[in-house]
């Protein structure tokens, strides 16, 4: 006899863990890099809101497409250092220009597993802007994506944060 797994299968699963622990479905951690820029808030706001260009230079991100505007989604391909590219869809929580934006993605439901992509640009003195990318975990899955994303996101971080420096800064050489 064949068994065969339903859809519901792992909502019934979850749904006994969370039972079980219901401190999973609370689990929350962040990640966190920032690089300064030589360029005004507004230079760095528009280079960082131009989704169609960002295959030309974001190498963490691939694409984003859609309308950035608050309550529309975006859809995305990540692609970490080293890792398989992964499509998404985020809706976009916060749009304030040249400050900050934020968009949510969640994987089978917040309590699953959600994340929250921050991008905000802090004014420096001298004209220049602090680029800071962060991104806040929490549901079920978190604790268990833990090791991954430190692996995997936060080098594509790094990665992002000096190739919006060079685009924005309009310095020589590849970060690809």
């Amino acid at each position: 006899m064949k068994y065969r797994l339903t859809p519901l299968l792992p909502v019934a699963l979850g749904m006994i863990l969370l039972a079980a622990c219901p401190s999973l479905a609370r689990a929350k951690y962040s990640i966190r890099e920032e690089i300064d820029i030589d360029a005004s808030p507004g230079k760095a706001w528009a280079v960082l809101t131009d989704l169609p260009a960002w295959p030309d230079w974001n190498p963490f991100i691939r694409y984003a497409r859609g309308t950035l505007e608050k309550g529309n989604f975006i859809d995305v391909l990540v692609q970490a250092p080293g890792a398989k590219p992964i499509k998404g869809k985020g809706k976009v929580l916060v749009l304030d220009p040249p400050h900050e934006m934020v968009w949510m993605a969640t994987v089978g439901g917040s309590w699953i597993f959600r994340g929250e992509h921050h991008f905000a640009l802090e004014p420096l003195p001298g004209g220049k802007v602090c680029f800071v990318q962060s991104e806040y975990f929490s549901g079920m899955l978190a604790p268990f994506l833990h090791g991954k994303v430190n692996r995997e996101t936060k080098p594509g971080f790094v990665e992002m944060n000096a190739a919006l420096k060079q685009r924005v800064e309009g310095t020589k050489g590849s970060i690809r």
